[in-house]
């Protein structure tokens, strides 16, 4: 998967990962990027979604069973927090990868989907997407983790349940 797809990817698992009640959103759930009132496949919305250039702040919500997707641009303050977000991963990556490696690989986990991506692909997300209600954390890898990471980062809140 292109990179620029890997990006609008981890923006729509972090969305729904931030919804209250992700678990209503079925395994073929569809989305709906604002302004167009057509309910799109994930495939599609992930193209549209990959096409955009810097950053943008993100808000979701839950619409006839749908994951409803509006942007806008960035406020002043909105750049302000993620570049403190931004520096505050890069501490976190530094501690959790001391050569470097922007390749090391880091395991996202969001509501109920768990992808590996390098360092450069998070990097290029946090970037791109601003959500002012999303949680995001790092931590080290756990036990049950993908072999050979060096980081995961959790998108939303954690599940009560391992994965």
């Amino acid at each position: 998967m292109p990179d620029s797809l890997m990006v609008a990817k981890l923006t729509v698992m972090l969305l729904r990962a931030s919804l209250p009640g992700p678990d209503s959103l079925g395994p073929a759930f569809r989305i709906l990027l604002a302004p167009d009132s057509e309910a799109l496949p994930v495939d599609l919305a992930l193209k549209r979604i990959s096409a955009l250039q810097g950053l943008h702040t993100f808000r979701a919500e839950l619409k006839d069973g749908n994951l409803a997707i509006s942007l806008e641009t960035p406020t002043a303050e909105d750049e302000h927090l993620v570049g403190y977000r931004l520096e505050t991963f890069d501490k976190g990556w530094r501690r959790l990868n001391p050569r470097g490696d922007r390749r090391a690989l880091v395991e996202v986990r969001g509501f109920d989907e768990t992808v590996v991506v390098s360092i450069q692909v998070v990097d290029d997300f946090l970037h791109f997407a601003n959500c002012r209600h999303c949680s995001l954390k790092v931590s080290a890898p756990r036990p049950d983790s993908f072999a050979g990471v060096v980081a995961v980062l959790q998108l939303g809140d954690e599940p009560d349940e391992g994965r």
